[in-house]
């Protein structure tokens, strides 16, 4: 069953279609319902800002209080956001993944579809960097995303890229200072 345990959730991921439905635990056999806390993943560059809004409508409507976001990584992205927020008053935790290389940015670039990685974010990425350097973009970054998503999303939430579990805290130290 979910719970909370001091300031850390528990995480299920189900689908609109299963929110109002009782779930049996096959491993102590005792029944639950979901949580009043549902989150629920947001793709805020799926189509169109009316589409989406009304899709999160919609989740609300079954339950949702929370939407997740693919990684944010330019004004475009925060734009959608902020209309998205507004249009649909939905509660958006914005995703900060760091990216960690020119290889890494590329492939997020390239191959991950939902993600949008603007140009000038990439040229920031020179090839031949030494990975110090390029943790420090990828720290400037992350921290300027947060600061402008201050006013538009109600929180954020770190994706760790390959364990660099060091990189997070310094990014997470950072914005504290600038608040």
């Amino acid at each position: 069953m979910p719970e909370v345990t001091g300031r850390v959730l528990r995480a299920f991921l189900i689908s609109i279609h299963q929110a109002d439905e009782v779930y049996t635990d096959d491993e102590s056999g005792s029944i639950w319902q979901p949580p009043n806390l549902l989150w629920r993943c947001l793709n805020h560059n799926n189509g169109s800002i009316d589409n989406i809004a009304a899709r999160m409508c919609q989740k609300m409507e079954a339950g949702a209080q929370w939407f997740l976001t693919q990684p944010v990584y330019g004004q475009e992205d925060i734009d959608r956001l902020k209309e998205l927020k507004e249009k649909s008053g939905g509660r958006i935790i914005a995703g900060i993944m760091p990216l960690v290389s020119r290889k890494n940015a590329l492939f997020i670039k390239n191959e991950m579809p939902g993600i949008h990685v603007p140009d000038q974010v990439l040229e920031r990425y020179e090839a031949g960097m030494s990975r110090e350097a390029y943790e420090d973009v990828a720290e400037t970054i992350s921290v300027d995303l947060m600061k402008r998503l201050e006013d538009v999303c109600d929180g954020y939430y770190m994706m760790t890229p390959f364990n660099r579990a060091a990189l997070i805290k310094r990014i997470i130290l950072q914005a504290k200072e600038g608040v």
